[in-house]
């Protein structure tokens, strides 16, 4: 496997060969000069009191002529990449680092040194040397660990009024704490040596770095026997397993499976119970990246199955566990690093690693339980999976994913990509002329007009689906929902009443319509139910995709289900769906029993009909990539101009289902739509988009006042702020040149450029 150091897009990687050739040597130096062992005549004491094996000693080597200038020459291009030109140090460590650099600097440096607390005579300073108020400052030592002395450096260093940029150090002792910590709160930090992954593999005793721990295999104690040819993964990993449980020892593969698998990405072993198939008794596997050895399908099926065996109870209890539970193998193909913007949730399972700690990766496979979108896939695998930082640098890989259960075995249906060929329910052929039917026979019966369509047939009904649910909307408002089970359906005579019975939904008010084009119907079918078992209404909605998957629970004899597209249409946030439910069923308390269907939505009105996400049409694919900008751009701007007042305000929000306006709205959003209907309108070239922003940029000058000797927006009871400040001159900006209103950008201006302190912060009351 690449290293994270190997591949790590950083400012090290950038540099040039001499860089690299002084860094090798610097690397040598400290492992020659720079590491202290503890001996009986020289104990090492760590900071928490324990005693240490050894310690970094870089004085061995930076108070030495060669080892201090090589040092600086090390440090001088990392510094390059800093602002400030004021170094400083805490304590005496960093002292001869800091005057090397000072020296072979040419001047461009100069220097602080920063005590652990005052002298007690003399000038009875903290800071020495002389301070430059508005140079940023950085800090220079020889590691960092915890960051305490880094933390304590600042903190007498901004209490003199100085801003710290960031640190430079020799080693850092693990990324997760002190560097982490210094990036997370915005500090620049650099650092030429990580000690797990640079110094600790040349230190003898000491564990060398692992960077990809899902091949961290117990010993192979590889049985006499060998597996039979022949057999499908899932029989091979049974088979494998009870033979581990019972002697201790892995079958010998076979020579060949029953047929040709892809295991060049890894594979994983998967032990479900047969009367739950929601419990997962144990699962585990490897990832093989590029680089990484590889084996055969039947060895990595079998070393999954060494690894899975542990997480398993030995002996006849763990016997047991398998003879009652279902077994799944799954293959990756080929590991590829990619980006973010080539995932896709429907085809690839994703590992995501850290570019700066060995070994922490984590996964994800495609349409997983409650993950919708690349994006929750990969913010699965960094953060829930992964553990990583929300900062941390990482690299993607993208595999393929097969799974094989045991022959006819019940499983879930997530974790695979989608079918190349449609399922039924998504299928425009099949789902599109039932929903048209739907809506021509609301027509007829409410207009008293012929049917268009024909009737249904029963082998009409997508296979596959459970429940089939009639929508019915009259000029956009909810007029009546109607459902039934489909093995229950025979064809159009069900469908008729369906409808019929959305049209005397006694929960809604009715509405007449007056012309075809006042009436919609959806239909939705809910598919591949699960039984989620007894759950918390917060647990539960974790394995729900919002907008693609109902929930139905029930307690005894009371139940109740929303479809998604409700959820939508109410402004209902995920977290409060289940109570929903749970509030529609009439359940009161405690126990919940969910059951979660997949649900598609299809809809007919007089555009077509047409598959559904959550409460809107999906976005036809026909754009290509350069067109798609551009039409969500007008898309946009169209929002903004339905819902401009006539003196250029906005109303706060809307809410499409309810045809709902609120009022509100604050400056700081006002310039900022003005700024963006003056970018619109250069783009879109559209005379109703540059009359807009024309509008806004006018009611935003009306509202210039002149205080003391700044410029300020006022409005009523908002109070100023820089924010609407920035966002107008942004948006005057954009007038063309000679525009005799661009001539008010330099007072807001300078009222922006008063309002930054020395350090390049806005005070809160600015």
């Amino acid at each position: 496997m690449t290293t994270p150091r190997d591949d790590m897009k950083s400012t090290l990687a950038s540099m040039p060969a001499s860089f690299h050739a002084d860094r090798t040597e610097l690397l040598e130096l400290l492992l020659k000069k720079g590491i202290l062992y503890a001996s009986p005549t020289q104990p090492i004491c760590s900071p928490d009191g324990r005693s240490g094996r050894w310690m970094l000693n870089s004085l061995a080597f930076t108070l030495e002529p060669h080892g201090a200038e090589l040092t600086a020459r090390c440090l001088l291009p990392l510094l390059e990449h800093f602002d400030g030109r004021q170094l400083a140090t805490y304590g005496l460590i960093g002292v001869p680092i800091l005057q090397s650099i000072i020296l072979q600097s040419r001047g461009r440096y100069r220097g602080l040194l920063v005590r652990k607390e005052a002298k007690g005579h003399g000038a009875m300073r903290v800071i020495e040397g002389e301070i430059n108020p508005y140079e940023p400052v950085i800090l220079v030592d020889d590691s960092i660990a915890s960051g305490n002395s880094f933390w304590k450096g600042c903190e007498h260093l901004e209490n003199a009024g100085l801003r710290v940029e960031g640190g430079v150090c020799l080693v850092h002792f693990g990324w997760e704490f002190g560097i982490a910590d210094a990036l997370e709160r915005g500090f620049h930090m650099e650092t030429l040596f990580d000690l797990y992954q640079d110094i600790m593999p040349y230190l003898e005793g000491e564990p060398k770095p692992i960077f990809n721990p899902s091949q961290a295999f117990p010993p192979l104690n590889w049985s006499t026997s060998q597996a039979p040819d022949g057999l499908h993964p899932a029989h091979l990993a049974r088979l494998a397993l009870l033979e581990f449980l019972t002697t201790g020892t892995l079958l010998r593969p076979p020579v060949r499976l029953d047929r040709s698998y892809d295991s060049s990405g890894g594979a994983w072993v998967s032990i479900r119970s047969h009367s739950n198939i929601q419990v997962r008794h144990a699962r585990d596997g490897f990832w093989c990246f590029p680089g990484d050895q590889q084996w055969p399908a039947a060895e990595s099926v079998l070393r999954a199955v060494l690894l899975t065996a542990q997480h398993l109870p030995q002996g006849s209890e763990g016997r047991t566990l398998v003879d009652s539970s279902h077994i799944a193998v799954t293959f990756f193909s080929e590991l590829e690093e990619c980006t973010v913007g080539q995932l896709d949730n429907d085809q690839y399972g994703i590992v995501v690693g850290s570019r700066e700690r060995a070994g922490v990766m984590g996964g994800a496979l495609p349409r997983m339980p409650g993950i919708g979108s690349e994006f929750r896939q990969f913010q699965h695998a960094r953060l829930t999976n992964g553990k990583l930082k929300s900062f941390e640098p990482f690299v993607i890989h993208r595999h393929g994913v097969t799974k094989h259960v045991e022959p006819g075995a019940t499983w879930q249906p997530t974790g695979v990509p989608s079918p190349a060929k449609p399922l039924p329910c998504d299928d425009p052929k099949v789902c599109g002329p039932i929903a048209a039917r739907a809506r021509d026979i609301a027509i007829a019966q409410l207009l008293g007009v012929p049917e268009t369509t024909q009737p249904l047939s029963a082998k009409a009904l997508p296979q596959g689906a459970d429940f089939l649910f009639v929508t019915i909307y009259l000029w956009g408002r909810l007029r009546g929902c109607m459902g039934l089970e489909i093995s229950s359906m025979h064809g159009d005579e069900e469908l008729r009443g369906l409808v019929l019975s959305a049209l005397h939904d006694e929960r809604f008010k009715h509405v007449q319509a007056s012309s075809p084009e006042a009436v919609a119907a959806g239909i939705s079918l809910l598919s591949d139910g699960s039984n989620m078992g007894e759950v918390s209404p917060d647990e539960v909605i974790r394995y729900v995709i919002s907008g693609r998957q109902m929930l139905q629970v029930s307690q005894g004899k009371r139940s109740g289900m929303l479809l998604p597209f409700w959820a939508a249409r109410e402004s209902v946030a995920r977290e409060a769906y289940p109570l929903e439910v749970i509030d529609k069923a009439g359940i009161t308390r405690p126990p919940y029993f969910w059951e979660r269907f997949d649900c598609t939505t299809w809809l007919a009105d007089a555009e077509g009909a047409s598959q559904m996400e959550g409460a809107f049409r999906r976005l036809p694919d026909e754009y290509e990539d350069l067109e798609l900008p551009f039409h969500l751009a007008r898309l946009y701007a169209n929002y903004l101009l339905n819902h401009q007042r006539r003196d250029g305000t906005f109303y706060e929000s809307y809410e499409p289902f309810g045809n709902r306006l609120r009022q509100g709205g604050n400056l700081p959003r006002l310039a900022h739509a003005a700024w963006v209907l003056a970018r619109a309108a250069r783009v879109l070239t559209d005379p109703r988009i540059h009359t807009a922003a024309e509008r806004t940029i006018a009611y935003l000058l009306q509202c210039m006042k002149l205080d003391r000797l700044e410029v300020w927006l006022e409005r009523g009871q908002d109070l100023p702020s820089v924010s609407e400040i920035a966002f107008l001159i942004l948006a005057l900006c954009q007038l063309p040149k000679g525009d005799h209103r661009r001539s008010q950008v330099r007072g807001l201006a300078e009222t922006l450029w008063t309002s930054i302190g020395q350090h390049g912060y806005i005070p809160l009351s600015a």
